[in-house]
């Protein structure tokens, strides 16, 4: 593993920690993550409580998916669905008890 690789991976786990301890503190009430990467990784580790995605109604063809990685399935609760202009909605939800 290249020096470049090794230090991508220890920012990535310095993250992964700061998030964990966020989640078990009461300093916790909102972060956003937007990279596909983490989102794989805080669901894995079970650290997001609530997802918001947001739908554009364009068509492109392709894109990057957010939920590649995930290893088992993880079903959602919707929680609420809100439109914010030129046809894009949020939709928000939780992952469902089990």
């Amino acid at each position: 593993m290249s020096g470049k690789h090794q230090q991508a991976r220890k920012n990535f786990l310095h993250v992964v920690t700061i998030m964990y301890l966020f989640k078990n503190t009461s300093l916790a009430s909102c972060i956003g993550v937007g990279s596909p990467g983490l989102i794989a990784a805080f669901t894995q580790l079970g650290l997001i409580d609530e997802y918001q995605l947001g739908v554009q109604p364009t068509v492109l063809g392709n894109g990057l998916p957010l939920f590649k990685n995930i290893r088992d399935r993880i079903d959602l609760k919707i929680l609420k669905t809100k439109a914010v202009g030129c046809g894009a909605v949020m939709l928000y939800y939780e992952p469902a008890k089990k």
